[in-house]
C-alpha cells in the first residue's frame, strides 16, 4: 500500500484553471450561490419613520459580479402604508445621512448626493471628502478635498451656501449648530474658526500645527493641542472664551510628550490628560533579558510611556494621577476621586488576570485599596459609585465614603445607572430590576419575563479605561426603556418597551434571528431586518400599535432553502448536561435513500439554528453549511461544554459521542459516511477526536492546537503573553500546569495519539497566524505523516487565523467540498487529492 501523504502550500493567484475546474465540479451549487448572492444590513431611517435606506452587498467573487451586484443602497419611501415602495438605488455610497425628515445626503468617493426626497431631484458637489449632518436645524457640511482648497460648507437643507471657509484640516461640530474649523494657511499659520450661521470668527492663531482641540463643557472655552517642529513633541493650551486668555501646559508642566489626548470631566473646570512620553533610546546590547519574576511581558514589546494628570488650567494647577506603580488610571466622572492599578500585580498568566484597584483622593494626595477583581467593573458617571460582581454577588462601593456593600442576587447581570438620580437598574435573568444606590434595601423586580434573558438596547456606554473591562453604562430616566428579551434554550426573542410599569410590544416573542434594529427618538417608528434558516433576511418597518409589513425581501432567487428542513436534537452530556444539536436534512432529500454527514463542532451553536445559510461560495473558515446541504449532506450541529473534570478533549469526545447516539434512530444517516470538522478550538477538538473514534470516516482541522502541551508554554504573539491561561483557564479549562497533572494533558493532547488516528485527515493553516501558529498544524501533519497516515495539509501564504483574501477563501471551500465528496460520496476523480497516492 502506498503512503499517502500530500503538502500544499496554495498560491493567492489561483490559475483561471482551478477555479474553472471547482466550477464544472460543483456547478449546480454554483447556480445557487449567484441566486442567493447578498446580504442587507446598515439601516438608516428618517427622524419621522417615512424614509429608510439599507444597504445590499453581493457574496460573489468580485470576478463574478455584474454592477448590480456592487454595494447597492435602497432607498424606501414609506408614507404610503399600502405601498412601501423601493424609490431608488445607488451605487458604493460610503455614507449616509438625513439633513432633514425632506432631504438625504450621500456621500460617494468622488462626489457627494443632496437628494430631495419629495421631488426626487439632486444636488451633486465634486470633491468632497467627508459630509456631516448638522441635528436640529437641517443644515449640514460639506468638507472637499486638496484640489478644492480643503474647503468647508455650511448649507441649508435645500443646498443654500451659508458659510464657506478654506484650508481646513478638521472640523468640530456642536450641540449648538455650529461648527469649530481648524485651518492650516501655509507658512507656518494655524487657526481656529468659529462659524455661525454667515459669520465666521478667528478665536485662535499659532505658528504650531494644530493636531486637535477640545470643547470645553457648556463651550466655555477649547483645549488644543499643537504640534512642536522643534522637538517633535505636542504641546496643550486652553483658550477662555470669557476672557480671551491662554493657558499654555507647558508653564506649569514643562514636559516633553509626543502624543496628548483629554478628556472632559463633568460639572468642573478640570480636564484628564494623557500623555505619552517620548521613547527611550535603546541601548547597544546585544540581547534582551527575560527574568524569571517578570510579570508584564507585554511591556518587552509595548513599554508603558503613558502619564495622567489633572489639570486646572484657570488656576494653573497640574497633578500627577497614578506613580511609576499605578501606571493605569481611569477618569470616572469625579473632579477629586480616580481609579489606578497596577495592570501586573498578579499577573503569572495562567488565570484571568486580577487588579488591585485603588482610589486615588486628589483632596488628599492619597491612594486607599477598593478591592481586588478580575471581572468587570462599572463606575456610575458621577463617579460615587463603583459596582463589581465576584462570584454570585455584587458588591457596590460609595468612593466618597469608602465603604462596601453587598447585594444578593444571583440573577442580576449588567447595571445601568439612571443619571441623576441614586438609582441603578440591572439587567437580568428573567426580569428587570431596580435598585436604590443610597438606601441598604433588596433590588426591586421591574418587569418580569421569565426564561429570558433582559438587556437594556437604549442606554449609552463609555469605556472608562481602555483595554480592561471599566464601563460606564446609563439610560436617561425620562426615556422609556427598549428591552431585548433573549431565551437562550430555545433561541427565540422579543422586543418591548417599558415605562413606568406599562409594557409595550415592539416585536412579540419570536424565533428568528432580529437584526440591524433601528428607531427614531420617540421610539415610534422601528425597522429592523428578520431571518430563520428556510428564510433569507428580509427588511421590517413597524409602527407602534400597528401590524408589522415586510417591505423589502433579500435573495428571492434563492427557492430552494424555503424547503429546507432543520431539526433541534436534545441529548445529554455524561453528565447529564442538558445539550442540543441543530440538523440539517439534505436538500430534496428521498426518504428511501440514505446521506453522509458531515459534522461541524466548537462550543454552543444552539443559537446558530435561525441564521439563514447563504450559499456563498467561499468565506474565511472554508466550512459553508449550505453548500453541504445542497450538495447530498446532512450538516450537523452539536452543542459541546467543556467542564475541565476530564480535559477539554475528553469533554467534546464525550458530547460528540451523546450527540451521534441522539442521531441513531434516524434511518436516512449513514452511519459509515460521517466527518468531523472544526476550526480554531473546534480543530483542536477535531485533532483530539480523530485520535479517539472510530466513528467518522474522515477529518477537516483548522488552526488548531495539535500539541496543548507546547501551546499552554509558547508565547502567543497575537496577544503578547504567555498562554499559559487559554489552556488551564479560558477555552481549555484545564485548571492547573502541566506539571501538577501531567496524566491529564498527556490525556487530552491530540499529537500524543497520532499513531491511532484511522480517517484521512485534511488539515489547513494561515502562516501568518499569530493566535495559534501553523507550526501547529506542520506538526500534526509530520506527526501523521511520519506514521504512514492519510493526511493532506494546506498552508496558506499572507493569511491569518481565518483567510482574508476572497481567492484564498474560494480555493479553501472548494477543497473542503472536493475533500468530503471524496471521503463520504465516493468521487475519487478529483486529481489534487489523488496525488497523495502517487
Amino acid at each position: 500500500m502506498k503512503t499517502a501523504i500530500l503538502f500544499i502550500i496554495p498560491v493567492l493567484l489561483i490559475l483561471a484553471g482551478r477555479e474553472l475546474t471547482a466550477q464544472s465540479r460543483h456547478d449546480s451549487l454554483s447556480r445557487i450561490a449567484n441566486k442567493a448572492s447578498h446580504n442587507i444590513s446598515g439601516t438608516v431611517m428618517s427622524e419621522d419613520g417615512n424614509w429608510l435606506t439599507i444597504r445590499k452587498r453581493s457574496w460573489m467573487p468580485v470576478w463574478n459580479r455584474s454592477d448590480m451586484d456592487k454595494d447597492t443602497l435602497i432607498l424606501f419611501d414609506l408614507r404610503d402604508p399600502e405601498k412601501h415602495s423601493i424609490t431608488g438605488y445607488r451605487q458604493n455610497v460610503w455614507k449616509v445621512a438625513f439633513v432633514d425628515n425632506h432631504h438625504l445626503l450621500l456621500q460617494y468617493e468622488r462626489k457627494t448626493e443632496l437628494l430631495d426626497l419629495d421631488k426626487q431631484s439632486s444636488t451633486f458637489y465634486k470633491g468632497v471628502k467627508s459630509i456631516q449632518s448638522l441635528s436640529g436645524n437641517g443644515n449640514f457640511l460639506l468638507h472637499y478635498n486638496q484640489e478644492h482648497n480643503n474647503k468647508i460648507e455650511l448649507r441649508n437643507n435645500r443646498g443654500d451656501l451659508i458659510n464657506a471657509t478654506n484650508h481646513v484640516t478638521r472640523f468640530y461640530p456642536t450641540v449648538g449648530n455650529h461648527f469649530y474649523a481648524i485651518t492650516d494657511n501655509g507658512e507656518n499659520r494655524y487657526a481656529i474658526l468659529r462659524l455661525k450661521g454667515k459669520s465666521t470668527e478667528k478665536v485662535y492663531e499659532t505658528t504650531h500645527k494644530i493636531i486637535s482641540l477640545e470643547i470645553a463643557t457648556g463651550e466655555q472655552g477649547i483645549i488644543i493641542c499643537e504640534q512642536v517642529p522643534e522637538n517633535d513633541c505636542q504641546e496643550i493650551v486652553y483658550l477662555n472664551f470669557s476672557n480671551k486668555i491662554t493657558y499654555p501646559l507647558k508653564e506649569i508642566l514643562p514636559l516633553n510628550f509626543q502624543k496628548g489626548s483629554i478628556e472632559i470631566i463633568p460639572e468642573s473646570s478640570s480636564y484628564f490628560l494623557k500623555l505619552r512620553m517620548p521613547r527611550k533610546k535603546g541601548n547597544d546590547s546585544p540581547v534582551d533579558i527575560w527574568y524569571g519574576n517578570e510579570k508584564g511581558l507585554r511591556q518587552k514589546f509595548f513599554p508603558n510611556r503613558d502619564s495622567c494628570f489633572v489639570w486646572e488650567p484657570e488656576i494653573r494647577r497640574v497633578q500627577r494621577i497614578g506613580n511609576n506603580q499605578l501606571t493605569k488610571n481611569a477618569n470616572i466622572g469625579s473632579n477629586r476621586y480616580f481609579l489606578s492599578l497596577d495592570p501586573y500585580y498578579f499577573q503569572d498568566y495562567s488565570q484571568p488576570p486580577q487588579y488591585k484597584v485603588n482610589v486615588y483622593d486628589r483632596q488628599k494626595d492619597c491612594y486607599t485599596l477598593m478591592d481586588t477583581t478580575s471581572r468587570n467593573l462599572y463606575t456610575s458617571p458621577d463617579g460615587r459609585y463603583v459596582l463589581c460582581k465576584k462570584d454570585e454577588e455584587w458588591f457596590l462601593y460609595h468612593i466618597p465614603t469608602g465603604t462596601k456593600r453587598t447585594i444578593v442576587n444571583s440573577k442580576l447581570n449588567v447595571p445601568c445607572f439612571v443619571t441623576g438620580t441614586d438609582t441603578v437598574l440591572f439587567e437580568g435573568e428573567g426580569g428587570l430590576w431596580r435598585y436604590n444606590l443610597a438606601a441598604e434595601e433588596e433590588p426591586v423586580q421591574l418587569g418580569r419575563f421569565e426564561g429570558y434573558q433582559v438587556t437594556i438596547l437604549n442606554g449609552t456606554s463609555r469605556s472608562t479605561l481602555s483595554g480592561f473591562n471599566f464601563f460606564e453604562k446609563t439610560v436617561n430616566p425620562k426615556d422609556a426603556l427598549l428591552l431585548k428579551l433573549y431565551n437562550s434554550r430555545e433561541n427565540t426573542s422579543a422586543y418591548i418597551l417599558w415605562q413606568n410599569g406599562r409594557q409595550d410590544t415592539v416585536i412579540a416573542p419570536t424565533g428568528k434571528r432580529i437584526e440591524n434594529l433601528v428607531y427614531n427618538s420617540t421610539y415610534s417608528c422601528f425597522s429592523y431586518t428578520e431571518e430563520d434558516y428556510n428564510q433569507p433576511p428580509r427588511l421590517v418597518y413597524k409602527e407602534m400599535g400597528k401590524k408589522k409589513q415586510v417591505i423589502y425581501q433579500s435573495n428571492k432567487a434563492d427557492k430552494a432553502v424555503l424547503s429546507l428542513k432543520q431539526e433541534i436534537v436534545s441529548y445529554t452530556n455524561g453528565d447529564s448536561i442538558p445539550l442540543n444539536g441543530v440538523l440539517y436534512y439534505p436538500a430534496n432529500y428521498n426518504p428511501s435513500l440514505k446521506y453522509p454527514m458531515v459534522v461541524h463542532i466548537y462550543e454552543k451553536q444552539r443559537s446558530l439554528s435561525n441564521r439563514y445559510p447563504y450559499p456563498f461560495y467561499y468565506n474565511g473558515l472554508g466550512f459553508n453549511s449550505r453548500l453541504l446541504i445542497e450538495n447530498g449532506y446532512f450538516v450537523y450541529l452539536p452543542d459541546i461544554v467543556i467542564q475541565g473534570k476530564d480535559g477539554p478533549g475528553m469533554d467534546a469526545l464525550d458530547c460528540v459521542n451523546h450527540a451521534l447516539d441522539a442521531l441513531v434512530g434516524n434511518p436516512l444517516i449513514d452511519k459509515n459516511r460521517i466527518g468531523l470538522t472544526g476550526h480554531s478550538f473546534g480543530g483542536y477538538e477535531t485533532d483530539f477526536i480523530a485520535t479517539r473514534s472510530n466513528r467518522f470516516a474522515t477529518y477537516v482541522s483548522g488552526s488548531g492546537h495539535s500539541d496543548i502541551i507546547w501551546a499552554a508554554n509558547a508565547f502567543n504573539y497575537n496577544f503578547f503573553y504567555p498562554d499559559y491561561v487559554g489552556i488551564e483557564a479560558n477555552m481549555y479549562k484545564l485548571g492547573v500546569a502541566f506539571w501538577e497533572k501531567k496524566a491529564l494533558y498527556l490525556a487530552n493532547n491530540p499529537i500524543y495519539q497520532a499513531d491511532n488516528v484511522n480517517a484521512p485527515v485534511l488539515l489547513w493553516s494561515g502562516l501568518k497566524d499569530q493566535n495559534v501558529i501553523s507550526d501547529h498544524s506542520m506538526a500534526f501533519y509530520n506527526a501523521l505523516r511520519r506514521n504512514r497516515k492519510d493526511v493532506v495539509a494546506l498552508f496558506y501564504k499572507g493569511e491569518g487565523h481565518s483567510l482574508q483574501k476572497p481567492r484564498a477563501q474560494y480555493d479553501l471551500t472548494s477543497r473542503i467540498l472536493d475533500w468530503f465528496d471524496y471521503f463520504l460520496k465516493g468521487n475519487t476523480d478529483i486529481e489534487w487529492i489523488n496525488k497523495r497516492l502517487d
